[in-house]
């Protein structure tokens, strides 16, 4: 996570654009981690 957040504000020539990605970021982080809280589907077996 912190290589991509810390190299794509540097690449970014428009401040809008690298504003832009950072919230596209953080939504898709917090999808992760609600799906992360989430209860498995059924008939979902975990490898260990």
């Amino acid at each position: 996570m912190k290589t991509r957040l810390g190299g794509g504000y540097l690449m970014e020539r428009k401040p809008w654009t690298a504003m832009a990605r950072a919230f596209l970021e953080l939504i898709a982080y917090g999808l992760r981690v609600l799906l992360s809280l989430l209860p498995p589907p059924p008939g979902y077996k975990a490898i260990y």
